[in-house]
């Protein structure tokens, strides 16, 4: 692995490291967040939420103050989309995708077109 060069973390190397429970998983993904420039996207955010909320019954509000304090450890795609999310994942009722597509809607200004009723309701509140 070259130093220099960025790395994109996926799903279970963020988990690994989040949850520390494969301990010489963590400590690699640990070392490579220490001295290597990290990337990863909402795609892979929302397969974390997921494990995390689903599998391993951590709760919304524990959640996003976990993947909160992580993307300040790196790099992700579209940040102020997640930020967000994030606060509305952890303060909602809407799944994270969802919050995502809300994000995406704010910061952006996308009209979104959807048939979930729950999903336009929150819209309709944004504007």
């Amino acid at each position: 692995m070259e130093k220099n060069r960025s790395c994109f973390l996926d799903a279970n190397a963020i988990l690994r490291y989040l949850l520390g429970d494969i301990p010489a998983q963590y400590e690699q993904v640990k070392e490579i967040i220490s001295y290597r420039q990290c990337i990863t996207s909402l795609e892979v955010i929302a397969e974390v939420v997921y494990v995390l909320t689903g599998i391993y019954s951590v709760n919304r509000k524990e959640c996003a103050k976990a993947l909160h304090t992580f993307s300040k450890e790196i790099i992700i795609l579209y940040p102020d989309v997640l930020k967000f999310a994030l606060c509305e994942f952890e303060s909602g009722s809407l799944d994270f995708v969802d919050c995502l597509i809300c994000g995406y809607h704010e910061v952006f200004g996308i009209d979104v077109v959807t048939f979930d009723k729950k999903l336009s309701k929150r819209l309709d509140a944004l504007m």
